[in-house]
């Protein structure tokens, strides 16, 4: 017997789920302005009804963590005020939150 891997589904209902962080992925987008680098985070959702797929839903942020950014709001709410306080003026390793487990609200847009 051969196992066959859970196909990739991306196609989730909106809505609230549990979820963990599969992966996060540096990208650099190019556009007329030149170049972004985007953090993009994917989520392996748990989806009632659909357990034989790999469901996963990806959220992209611009890679700034200035005060008042979308993604250090996004880390601040995951790691918590007071540990993103303690990193002032060091580095943030993004593979730190691979694994965790989280709260993701799934809107198409």
């Amino acid at each position: 017997m051969v196992p066959v891997p859970k196909e990739r589904n991306y196609r989730i209902d909106e809505g609230c789920y549990r979820a963990h962080i599969h992966k996060l992925i540096r990208v650099t987008n190019y556009n007329g302005k030149g170049n972004v680098d985007i953090l993009r985070i994917v989520f392996e959702v748990t989806v009632p009804g659909k357990d034989k797929c790999l469901n996963l839903a990806k959220a992209e942020f611009k890679l700034d963590l200035n005060q008042g950014s979308e993604l250090r709001n996004v880390i601040t709410r995951l790691i918590g005020k007071e540990a993103m306080s303690a990193l002032s003026g060091s580095s943030f390793d993004f593979d730190q939150l691979k694994g965790m487990e989280v709260e993701v609200e799934i809107r198409h847009i």
